[in-house]
Protein backbone atom coordinates (compact mmCIF):
# COMPACT_ATOMS: atom_id res chain seq x y z
CA UNK A 1 0.00 0.00 0.00
CA UNK A 2 2.60 2.59 0.78
CA UNK A 3 4.82 1.36 -2.31
CA UNK A 4 1.33 2.61 -4.41
CA UNK A 5 1.18 5.86 -2.71
CA UNK A 6 4.75 7.01 -3.10
CA UNK A 7 4.63 5.80 -6.75
CA UNK A 8 1.44 8.02 -6.79
CA UNK A 9 2.99 10.99 -5.10
CA UNK A 10 6.01 10.28 -7.70
CA UNK A 11 3.75 11.01 -10.66
CA UNK A 12 1.47 13.71 -9.56
CA UNK A 13 4.33 15.85 -7.24
CA UNK A 14 2.09 19.28 -8.62
CA UNK A 15 0.01 18.61 -5.65
CA UNK A 16 2.45 19.14 -3.31
CA UNK A 17 4.97 21.61 -2.98
CA UNK A 18 8.72 21.07 -2.54
CA UNK A 19 9.37 20.69 1.06
CA UNK A 20 5.12 19.66 2.14
CA UNK A 21 6.05 16.72 -0.94
CA UNK A 22 9.17 15.44 0.88
CA UNK A 23 7.70 15.24 4.59
CA UNK A 24 4.78 13.46 2.95
CA UNK A 25 7.00 11.21 1.47
CA UNK A 26 9.43 10.07 4.39
CA UNK A 27 5.70 9.60 6.61
CA UNK A 28 5.25 6.95 3.96
CA UNK A 29 8.66 5.66 4.11
CA UNK A 30 8.67 5.59 7.68
CA UNK A 31 5.17 3.37 7.32
CA UNK A 32 6.96 1.16 4.68
CA UNK A 33 9.49 -0.20 7.25
CA UNK A 34 7.23 -0.29 10.14
CA UNK A 35 8.04 3.23 12.04
CA UNK A 36 4.29 4.56 12.55
CA UNK A 37 5.65 6.81 15.40
CA UNK A 38 7.67 8.24 13.11
CA UNK A 39 5.42 8.55 10.43
CA UNK A 40 2.75 10.01 12.42
CA UNK A 41 5.29 12.97 13.62
CA UNK A 42 6.27 13.29 10.23
CA UNK A 43 2.52 14.12 9.39
CA UNK A 44 1.75 15.75 12.31
CA UNK A 45 4.55 18.60 11.23
CA UNK A 46 3.13 18.43 7.59
CA UNK A 47 -0.33 19.68 9.21
CA UNK A 48 1.10 22.12 11.09
CA UNK A 49 3.06 23.24 7.82
CA UNK A 50 -0.32 23.30 6.11
CA UNK A 51 -2.20 25.21 9.19
CA UNK A 52 0.69 27.94 9.36
CA UNK A 53 0.64 28.77 5.73
CA UNK A 54 -3.52 28.50 5.47
CA UNK A 55 -3.11 31.02 8.56
CA UNK A 56 -0.39 33.56 6.35
CA UNK A 57 -2.45 33.32 3.25
CA UNK A 58 -5.69 34.44 5.00
CA UNK A 59 -4.18 37.11 7.38
CA UNK A 60 -2.96 38.34 3.18
CA UNK A 61 -6.43 38.42 2.03
CA UNK A 62 -7.61 40.16 5.37
CA UNK A 63 -5.11 42.77 4.26
CA UNK A 64 -6.17 43.08 1.12
CA UNK A 65 -10.08 42.52 1.49
CA UNK A 66 -9.89 45.52 4.02
CA UNK A 67 -7.68 47.87 1.26
CA UNK A 68 -10.17 47.31 -1.12
CA UNK A 69 -13.18 48.52 1.40
CA UNK A 70 -10.90 51.35 2.29
CA UNK A 71 -11.06 52.32 -1.21
CA UNK A 72 -14.38 51.57 -1.43
CA UNK A 73 -15.33 53.69 1.18
CA UNK A 74 -13.49 56.77 0.62
CA UNK A 75 -13.71 57.01 -3.48
CA UNK A 76 -17.04 55.45 -4.06
CA UNK A 77 -17.35 56.76 -7.48
CA UNK A 78 -14.54 54.85 -8.35
CA UNK A 79 -15.33 51.55 -7.27
CA UNK A 80 -16.35 50.02 -10.85
CA UNK A 81 -13.55 51.61 -12.09
CA UNK A 82 -10.63 50.11 -10.39
CA UNK A 83 -12.54 46.81 -9.82
CA UNK A 84 -12.49 46.95 -6.16
CA UNK A 85 -15.74 45.57 -5.49
CA UNK A 86 -14.81 42.25 -7.53
CA UNK A 87 -11.24 42.28 -4.77
CA UNK A 88 -13.54 42.25 -2.52
CA UNK A 89 -16.22 39.46 -3.12
CA UNK A 90 -12.94 37.74 -4.20
CA UNK A 91 -11.27 38.27 -0.77
CA UNK A 92 -14.14 37.23 1.28
CA UNK A 93 -14.74 34.31 -0.48
CA UNK A 94 -11.44 32.97 0.14
CA UNK A 95 -10.75 33.48 3.30
CA UNK A 96 -14.75 32.02 3.54
CA UNK A 97 -12.42 29.38 2.09
CA UNK A 98 -10.15 29.07 4.72
CA UNK A 99 -12.62 29.50 7.56
CA UNK A 100 -14.37 26.11 6.53
CA UNK A 101 -11.20 23.98 5.32
CA UNK A 102 -8.91 25.09 8.36
CA UNK A 103 -10.49 25.70 12.17
CA UNK A 104 -7.77 27.68 13.02
CA UNK A 105 -9.00 30.63 10.42
CA UNK A 106 -12.03 31.71 12.21
CA UNK A 107 -13.62 35.22 13.59
CA UNK A 108 -11.34 34.81 16.85
CA UNK A 109 -8.67 34.55 14.86
CA UNK A 110 -9.56 37.32 12.46
CA UNK A 111 -10.34 39.62 14.97
CA UNK A 112 -7.13 38.75 16.72
CA UNK A 113 -5.03 40.05 13.30
CA UNK A 114 -7.20 42.72 13.13
CA UNK A 115 -5.61 46.10 13.83
CA UNK A 116 -2.26 44.68 11.66
CA UNK A 117 -4.28 43.78 8.93
CA UNK A 118 -5.90 47.30 9.38
CA UNK A 119 -2.65 49.13 9.61
CA UNK A 120 -0.98 47.26 6.53
CA UNK A 121 -4.15 47.78 4.30
CA UNK A 122 -4.22 51.80 5.39
CA UNK A 123 -0.36 52.33 4.47
CA UNK A 124 -1.21 49.97 1.23
CA UNK A 125 -3.92 52.42 0.61
CA UNK A 126 -2.56 55.48 1.59
CA UNK A 127 0.67 54.88 -1.15
CA UNK A 128 -1.71 55.68 -3.97
CA UNK A 129 -4.67 57.18 -2.61
CA UNK A 130 -5.40 59.79 0.47
CA UNK A 131 -7.20 57.96 2.94
CA UNK A 132 -9.20 59.90 5.93
CA UNK A 133 -10.82 56.46 7.48
CA UNK A 134 -8.98 55.59 10.71
CA UNK A 135 -11.46 52.33 11.57
CA UNK A 136 -13.59 49.83 9.94
CA UNK A 137 -15.91 47.67 11.17
CA UNK A 138 -16.54 43.84 10.42
CA UNK A 139 -19.92 44.83 9.05
CA UNK A 140 -17.98 47.23 6.94
CA UNK A 141 -15.05 44.59 5.63
CA UNK A 142 -17.53 41.39 5.70
CA UNK A 143 -21.42 42.48 4.95
CA UNK A 144 -21.78 45.48 2.98
CA UNK A 145 -22.28 45.03 -0.71
CA UNK A 146 -20.34 48.08 -2.14
CA UNK A 147 -22.27 47.68 -5.57
CA UNK A 148 -25.54 49.18 -3.88
CA UNK A 149 -24.25 52.40 -2.49
CA UNK A 150 -22.80 53.53 -5.84
CA UNK A 151 -26.55 52.61 -6.87
CA UNK A 152 -28.13 54.62 -4.17
CA UNK A 153 -25.85 57.16 -4.54
CA UNK A 154 -26.38 57.74 -8.11
CA UNK A 155 -30.23 57.76 -7.06
CA UNK A 156 -29.56 60.41 -4.80
CA UNK A 157 -27.93 62.78 -6.98
CA UNK A 158 -30.87 62.03 -9.68
CA UNK A 159 -33.71 62.89 -7.61
CA UNK A 160 -34.70 60.20 -6.30
CA UNK A 161 -35.54 58.09 -9.85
Amino acid sequence: MATKLLDYLAQHQEFAGGEDFEVLAQAIEHLQIGEVDLALDSLLALKATMQSDQKRAAKKHLRVLMENVLLCLEFPEKMHEFEWIEKIHEHRDRIAYYMVTQPAVNQAFLEHEWIIAFQKAKKMAEIEWQIRTDTLTWEQVFEVEYGAIIVMQENTENGGE
